[in-house]
This record gives C-alpha cells, structure tokens and sequence, in this order.
C-alpha cells in the first residue's frame, strides 16, 4: 500500500539511531510491527491457576521480619 505522510524528521532521526535498519521502508515495517506487538493483549497466566505453584509459603511470618529489622 502506498500512501503520502507527513512524518516528524526527529522521531525518523531518533527511529533511525534506535534501530539500525538499512532503508526507511524496514523502518517503517519495523516501527509498526513493535507498535502492534506493544498494544496487542498479552496472554497472561491466569493468577488462579498459579495458586499453589510456589510463592509464599504457609509458614512465611511476614511481620517477624518487620521487628527484625
């Protein structure tokens, strides 16, 4: 797709030192498929079935350590 943009010369600096591409296009690709990556929902693990994998341990007296110090 080809398109005419308007795009602010410092980020395109900035971009260009950041990332060490070989041409603008790769830039632009590159550029986009991190912004896409970033605001893309993550699958996350489900905290409830993290229960008892570890952790915290029922023994833990957190408010021992507290006078301890």
């Amino acid at each position: 797709m080809r398109e005419v943009v308007s795009i602010n010369e410092d980020l395109v600096k900035q971009a260009w030192q950041i990332l060490q591409v070989k041409n603008f296009n790769e830039l632009v690709t590159l550029a986009l498929t991190e912004l896409v990556k970033q605001h893309q929902p993550s699958p996350r693990p489900n905290l409830m079935e993290l229960y008892g994998q570890g952790g915290i341990h029922a023994d833990y007296d957190y408010k021992q350590l507290r006078i301890s110090q």
